[in-house]
């Protein structure tokens, strides 16, 4: 699912988005902005945040409450630019998508 909807749920990240800290560095513009979190019983603030490069407006990398990745090797597919290559976890797992 990572590879066709890098950020689930885009219309609320969107929204962050509109009130995150913007940094711009080395033709790539950052996002950032904290979100609660709770287990249920302990509430605390999160950190989340995406990375776009200027030049495409492709996706570097996302995370938020329950998704993140970073986001490479784009190639279309269907009028789509989709990240060949999407990296998630610590330490990274790769997972590559192929050619049929």
């Amino acid at each position: 699912m990572a590879l066709i909807e890098p950020v689930p749920l885009l219309n609320e990240v969107l929204k962050q988005v509109k009130d995150a800290e913007v940094k711009r560095l080395m033709g790539s513009t950052y996002f950032s902005w904290t979100m609660m979190s709770t287990d249920g019983k302990v509430e605390k603030g999160m950190g989340a945040g995406l990375a776009v490069k200027d030049s495409t407006g492709l996706l570097l990398y996302g995370g938020g409450l329950g998704w993140g990745g970073s986001y490479k090797d784009y190639k279309n597919f269907h009028g789509r630019m989709v990240a060949q290559t999407v990296s998630v976890g610590s330490p990274d797992g790769d997972g590559k998508s192929h050619d049929a």
